[in-house]
């Protein structure tokens, strides 16, 4: 079984750097998401993440893309999620998360917020609970991996 079904292709484009994400964004693959952030990111000016072609995400892979603003927030560099998918944004929609990245795509704007204390402490709070489970998941022998890997959501 492949467990690693998610591929991030990268560009650049003058000071603006794309990743796009294709496959599934989750506990197997979201620590190749977090290897390229920290190559990518510093340096740009603007990173736009390409959700349209992502299938599935759970909370490690929604951890790893709150990760990558709290770098993107700290270097100082804009980061823009972009997503078409109505199953992905609605994921965003129901965690809250739209409005805290300002994803791009969605039927409705999106709300850029002020960055602030409050956005700094949603993922102080979001990144080490869900590393704390699925740490959990991972010291218990078990995989960590509960969903049917050959089942996809309507």
């Amino acid at each position: 079984m492949n467990r690693e079904v998610l591929h991030i292709g990268v560009r650049e484009k003058g000071a603006t750097r794309v990743l796009r994400l294709t496959g599934e964004l989750d506990s197997y693959t979201s620590d190749r998401l977090r290897s390229i952030s920290e190559t990518w990111i510093p340096g740009a000016k603007k990173v736009v993440v390409n959700l349209d072609k992502l299938d599935y995400v759970d909370s490690s892979g929604l951890a790893a893309l709150v990760r990558m603003w709290v770098m993107a927030e700290e270097l100082g560099v804009e980061i823009i999620l972009a997503c078409k998918s109505r199953r992905i944004n609605q994921i965003f929609e129901i965690t809250g998360l739209a409005g805290f990245f300002g994803v791009t795509g969605r039927k409705t704007a999106p709300q850029r917020r002020t960055v602030g204390a409050g956005r700094r402490a949603v993922a102080a709070e979001v990144v080490p609970s869900v590393d704390a489970a699925r740490s959990k998941r991972l010291g218990a022998g078990g995989s960590g991996h509960t969903r049917n890997p050959t089942s996809r959501p309507a």
